[in-house]
């Protein structure tokens, strides 16, 4: 086998899915010390609507949830929301990422850094993936201009530090392109960690869409900051977002917990108009929302319930 030949192969393992049924691909995109991280590509329904006003639906990138410790690309719990998009004319792209906490056995204020260190390895898995997407989206076929990032609970964390990354143009994110934005951030129960203090932006971010319950115990709905050191819920995101100008939507369900974070699927009407309104059509502004969801179901829980 020639040089030449050899690096041909070693390409197609690389674009060539590892498996594929139906409208599902798997691809590895990266490997950390030896160990393949894979993704899955859901692509639109058959006879879905990809485009709105003759554009081109985005790529939604998706990370789990699960305390950094826990979870999979692929939990039943997530396909109907990804059927909904799917059916919808959306591509959908399901990521695996480090889990920097597996194994832990608690988590408070004093293994802050063991945190910042699990939020910083998905970040870095998010962003590879978002490398990957546009070095090969020829031979995917997919377009990349309008990549929105997505996540529940730990994913949700990772899709809004990536973004507080790129829009400080952080060295996390030198391996994108320099004029890459992201569309826009879906956030179900997600929060910013930052050891520069109060969250800033040296770039206008892209509008995020902000699910989270008001009395989340697991991951801060408001804050937990002791000196330069922050841990940024969506209150704090928002007021932060607010006081600049930018454009933002945040639901603030009353008095809910932290299962906001696992009833994506009741919140696609939201999703859908976020989607096709502000990202497809560049609608502008701010929306804050108080909502009284009685109809999801209440579920108690802290911290300690993870780590134990």
């Amino acid at each position: 086998m020639t040089r030449l030949s050899a690096v041909f192969l070693a390409l197609l393992l690389i674009i060539l899915p590892i498996s594929g049924q139906n409208h599902v691909q798997t691809y590895t995109y990266v490997s950390h010390d030896s160990v393949p991280l894979q993704l899955d590509i859901y692509r639109p329904a058959p006879g879905s609507q990809t485009t709105a006003d003759g554009v081109e639906k985005p790529v939604i990138l998706f990370a789990f949830g699960g305390g950094f410790m826990s979870g999979s690309r692929h939990s039943p719990a997530y396909l109907p929301w990804f059927r909904t998009l799917t059916e919808n004319g959306y591509h959908v792209v399901s990521i695996d990422y480090r889990l920097g906490l597996k194994g832990a056995r608690r988590m408070g204020v004093a293994q802050a850094g063991l945190l910042h260190k699990a939020i910083m390895m998905g970040t870095e898995d998010m962003t590879d993936a978002t490398r990957w997407l546009i070095q090969n989206r020829e031979a995917l076929g997919i377009g990349t201009d309008r990549i929105v990032l997505a996540g529940s609970s730990a994913g949700a964390i990772i899709s809004l530090q990536c973004m507080y990354e790129l829009y400080n143009r952080t060295e996390m994110v030198k391996c994108l392109p320099e004029d890459f934005s992201y569309a826009g951030v879906i956030s179900f129960s997600g929060a910013i960690f930052s050891t520069r203090g109060k969250i800033r932006f040296r770039e206008t971010p892209c509008p995020p869409l902000l699910f989270h319950g008001t009395a989340d115990g697991i991951v801060p709905y408001g804050q937990i900051k002791v000196l330069w050191v922050g841990f940024f819920g969506t209150d704090k995101i928002a007021e932060r977002l607010d006081k600049f100008g930018f454009d933002h939507i945040v639901y603030r369900h009353l008095n809910h917990g932290h299962e906001i974070s696992w009833h994506m699927s009741d919140l696609t009407e939201e999703t859908l108009d976020y989607l096709e309104n502000v990202v497809c059509r560049g609608r502008t502004g701010i929306i804050d929302e108080q909502v009284d969801s009685k109809w999801i179901e209440y579920t108690s829980g802290k911290v300690s319930d993870l780590y134990r």
